[in-house]
């Protein structure tokens, strides 16, 4: 291992809300890495089950292996925001690794990811893509890797002008694999805690708006479970979208129709009333009906988004779609 690599603090932030079922694999994930120089901070929206206690265990036989540890915990629970905030300002590495309490790292996955950051000296952002398993991290529970590389708005000479006006019409990140420069936090003004459940979406909309560029690496060194049922529904393998789009008002009123004409607004409000009818009428379900039925209704939104940015004369963008599985 370089000099290089070894001054390079890379701070990782587990976040953990009822982990208990998941929370030492993630951990022993991070022991293992191949890369030496990790902080590791481990922030508790205060779990009911026994997520402190074993991470607690953990770290007493563990601590030795990383350059600092902490674990911040909470005497209630206030959000997935807040709770990524407070893990952030703990950190004390030039770059932050935040990583879900069910999730875990491939072994080389930071020093591949600190290579990326010396192949690229003024990128501040990026993410990678990443390998999706159903509740176990096992060869019969694969589902498939989830990656942007063919996806334009990663194209090689796009703008992070170009960038943003993606992400207008949605979260086109894989954040699970997301890796971040300190001290942009500090720039972009950290999470918008008013969103109390959806941290990265607003988050790529004020960088990209402020000129900086997100860059996507080309590998898959993170292991995200899909779970059958987790909170807020975010992971969930029997239906074609999670729940998210209905907490996600907040940030369409604050961050998305005030900077978007009535065409795009239409068109956002159309894939929203989409899902609401599938919701209302049961048919939010990963069956070969609904997902046909689902395709068929969302074609109009893809073809038409695609035909408003071809109209602001995007270079270089050939289509939009839903984000490639490699």
């Amino acid at each position: 291992m370089n000099s290089m690599e070894t001054d390079l603090l890379v701070s990782i932030c587990v976040l953990t809300y009822n982990s208990s079922e998941y929370i030492i694999e993630t951990l022993d994930s991070i022991k293992n890495q191949n890369y030496q120089n990790i902080e590791l901070i481990i922030s508790d929206d205060c779990s009911f089950d026994n997520t402190v206690i074993l991470c607690t265990q953990w770290i007493n036989l563990n601590r030795d292996r990383f350059v600092r540890v902490e674990l911040i915990e909470s005497l209630q629970n206030q959000g997935v925001t807040k709770n990524c905030n407070k893990a952030v300002r703990a950190c004390c590495g030039e770059w932050v690794k935040p990583l879900g309490g069910d999730d875990a790292l491939h072994f080389d996955c930071i020093s591949k990811y600190v290579d990326y950051i010396r192949n690229n000296p003024d990128m501040q952002i990026f993410h990678s893509g990443l390998l999706m398993y159903k509740e176990k991290f096992d060869a019969e529970c694969f589902i498939h890797g989830w990656g942007y590389c063919n996806h334009p708005m990663y194209s090689s000479n796009i703008s992070s002008n170009q960038q943003y006006k993606f992400c207008l019409y949605g979260c086109f990140v894989n954040t699970p694999a997301i890796v971040v420069k300190k001290t942009l936090y500090e720039t972009v003004g950290y999470y918008d805690e008013e969103i109390r459940d959806v941290e990265d979406w607003p988050f790529y909309l004020k960088v990209t708006k402020l000129g900086i560029k997100i860059y996507y690496l080309n590998e898959y060194p993170v292991k995200y479970r899909v779970r059958a049922i987790s909170l807020f529904n975010e992971k969930r393998v029997d239906k074609l979208f999670n729940q998210r789009y209905i907490r996600e008002k907040k940030i369409y009123q604050k961050y998305i129709y005030p900077y978007i004409g009535w065409y795009t607004k239409l068109l956002l409000v159309y894939q929203y009333c989409i899902k609401r009818t599938f919701d209302r009428f049961e048919l939010n379900k990963n069956t070969f009906w609904s997902k046909n039925l689902y395709r068929i209704l969302t074609i109009p939104f893809y073809y038409l988004m695609f035909l408003s940015l071809k109209m602001k004369k995007l270079d270089r963008i050939e289509t939009v779609s839903n984000p490639s599985l490699i």
